[in-house]
């Protein structure tokens, strides 16, 4: 009786307990995500994790026979392909007609709940897309970034340095 709720506490697991992969990620067009896994190393695509891109358009599963309400519509199953417009990329995908628009796919990650035993038996595998929402990034995940704006705060508090502020501002 309690299936329901026992699956929503699955999928509000941490991202980091459930080998790096969401448990429900929204899809809006023009929203902006990270990669969470490295996708394609060629050097002329580095599509490497943390690289920001924007939800651009996807397809849905054969058989998805969600309806909107509301303008919105929720998705009952993964969607085949969610495509990625990375800005000022030069590389073009064969097959996709828009520079800089990459197919990303759902991935299948394992981990062991019982991960703390000498031998681990409790296998739980995930199937989901490798991108995370990224409307903000800290001052470590944006190193080595060219923003063309950002917005810094210089709040020191519990945990935090004064360094840490200088490796946000640079």
């Amino acid at each position: 009786p309690t299936t329901q709720t026992e699956k929503l506490k699955w999928l509000r697991r941490h991202d980091r307990e459930s080998g790096d992969l969401y448990g429900m990620l929204p899809l809006i067009k023009g929203m902006p995500v990270a990669l969470t896994d490295h996708v394609d190393r060629n050097p002329t695509v580095n599509l490497l994790r943390g690289r920001i891109g924007y939800i651009h358009s996807w397809v849905a599963a054969s058989g998805e026979d969600s309806k909107p309400v509301n303008g919105r519509r929720k998705l009952k199953k993964l969607p085949r392909i969610v495509f990625v417009k990375f800005p000022g990329a030069e590389w073009q995908i064969p097959g996709v007609d828009e520079t800089g628009l990459y197919p990303i796919v759902p991935r299948k990650s394992a981990w062991f709940l019982d991960k703390g035993r000498k031998s681990p038996m409790l296998k739980i595998t995930r199937r989901q897309l490798p991108l995370a929402p990224a409307f903000a990034v800290t001052a470590h995940a944006a190193q080595g970034q060219t923003l063309c704006a950002a917005i810094v705060d210089l709040q020191i508090g519990r945990g935090s340095s004064p360094l840490s502020s200088y490796v946000a501002i640079t």
